[in-house]
């Protein structure tokens, strides 16, 4: 989602309709992952991939489909369907994807929410009669199944049959804290921040962390970090890195890191 977002933003903004097609789940090999998005705006222009070019012309046939007026459609693709080449799908996997037309509305709130790096969820009905209705909510407003999916950020599948639905979930980045401003740091913060972290440097020698240093980080703090990883943010998803190699400051900091639930 992330991705195509900026794009999707503009078609809103500009009244541009489109389609999207979004991965709602894989089987064994498959290029790409639940939540993966293709976009198709009325002018014709494409966005995002959900198979890396697999079944990508097939798929934008059922968004033109969508685009004049279609109904929403759940599409199956897999090695065991007799026209799973024909299609370009020869990697050994299945993948099913949902085809909508974009709501601009659900677009700014999902916006809203990365902005603001807060988790949101949107649970669409991909079967059944009530196909393509969908709801926007964090998890306080979703069931149990949902709100996991929600929490953690990832989006999938959830019940089956006429009532499965899909959710797609955003969520804050999740935090990499990198102790030590040694040389290897700065190459890690700017991996952590390819890699979608919010990373924070921090190192107790004021001289060592600074800007200049790490351009890629998004915090740069001077303090000691036991002493900041008893007062951070950490969760499940974080990524805690201990580099000082000085034992005053990894001692404590390893002590500290271990009481807390980080990755």
């Amino acid at each position: 989602m992330r991705e195509v977002l900026s794009t999707l933003e503009g078609w809103a903004r500009d009244g541009t309709r489109a389609a999207l097609a979004t991965v709602v789940s894989v089987e064994k090999s498959a290029p790409r992952g639940p939540g993966s998005i293709m976009a198709l705006g009325d002018d014709g222009q494409i966005v995002g991939s959900v198979t890396g070019g697999c079944v990508e012309p097939d798929v934008v046939m059922a968004a033109e489909e969508v685009l004049a007026g279609g109904a929403p459609q759940l599409r199956e693709y897999g090695i065991a369907d007799e026209d799973a080449f024909a299609v370009g799908l020869p990697c050994g996997g299945a993948v099913r994807i949902f085809v909508e037309a974009m709501d601009p509305d659900v677009i700014a709130r999902l916006s809203d929410a990365i902005r603001d790096e807060a988790p949101l969820g949107v649970i669409t009905h991909i079967a059944g009669p009530h196909i393509g209705e969908r709801v926007v909510t964090d998890a306080e407003g979703a069931d149990d199944a949902a709100a996991a999916l929600i929490r953690a950020g990832h989006s999938g599948t959830i019940g089956g049959g006429d009532d499965e639905r899909f959710v797609l979930s955003v969520a804050a980045r999740p935090r990499m804290y990198v102790f030590g401003a040694i040389d290897f740091a700065s190459s890690l913060a700017t991996l952590g921040k390819f890699m979608g972290y919010h990373v924070t440097v921090c190192d107790a020698r004021a001289a060592f962390v600074t800007t200049e240093r790490f351009p890629d980080a998004d915090d740069i703090v001077v303090a000691w970090p036991h002493e900041l990883i008893a007062d951070a943010s950490i969760d499940e998803r974080s990524a805690i890195c201990i580099l000082t190699h000085d034992a005053k400051f990894d001692g404590p900091a390893l002590h500290a890191a271990l009481k807390t639930p980080a990755g």
